[in-house]
């Protein structure tokens, strides 16, 4: 089910749904978690300045939780690998 995010964080949404789209996969490998993982963090970041309305504090509360959910997943990668899996995935792109 896709997160709904509210007006106010429509800057956001592009991020949100690449990552859910990334999440959907039926065998996800680590660095398609990794990828969703950091679009999700990049939102998370974004969307505080923007979030002034509870539906909006409640839309990346749930962002983070989810986080919070696949940190486990993404294996134990350093921050210089998790950067070459990123960047490697934006030139697929």
């Amino acid at each position: 089910m896709a997160l709904r995010i509210p007006p106010e964080l429509k800057k956001i949404t592009q991020y949100i749904r690449r990552a859910e789209e990334l999440s959907k996969q039926s065998n996800p490998s680590a660095e398609t978690i990794i990828v969703a993982f950091h679009c999700r963090q990049y939102a998370v970041q974004t969307g505080i300045p923007l979030a002034s309305t509870p539906e909006a504090k409640k839309c990346l509360g749930e962002i983070l939780d989810i986080l919070e959910e696949h940190r486990a997943k993404m294996g134990d990668f350093n921050k210089k690998k998790k950067y070459v899996i990123c960047r490697d995935f934006a030139y697929k792109i």
